[in-house]
């Protein structure tokens, strides 16, 4: 019986570490208050908002806050916003847009008929 060779495995060091380099790069380039795009969901559409903190890591992940929400966002949620670019508002908390509920298991949104 002939094993495949395994792809590497990233140590939680080798994750810390690449989240530590990719908050000193956000920090570098973006100040507080910053203009970002943010998503509620991974797929869902980006909203307008501004940062209120420099990113930090816990643990393996990067985070900042943002404005309009409580507690640390996943750095992997937010970018910076190009000069021009126009998004939506982030909505109050509470209120979603339908594209931002939790898809149902046959890929639709949680409440659409």
């Amino acid at each position: 019986m002939t094993v495949g060779k395994l792809p590497p495995v990233r140590s939680i060091t080798d994750e810390r570490n690449a989240a530590v380099k990719r908050v000193s790069a956000w920090n570098k380039a973006n100040r507080v208050g910053a203009a970002i795009a943010v998503r509620i969901l991974k797929h869902g559409p980006e909203y307008r908002t501004t940062t209120r903190s420099i990113a930090w890591v816990s643990g393996t992940t990067a985070f900042i806050m943002i404005e309009g929400r409580a507690g640390g966002w996943d750095l992997g949620f937010v970018r910076a916003l190009e000069t021009g670019e126009r998004l939506p508002p982030l909505p109050p908390k509470g209120q979603v847009a339908p594209s931002d509920k939790a898809p149902t298991s046959d890929g639709g949104p949680r409440g659409a008929a």
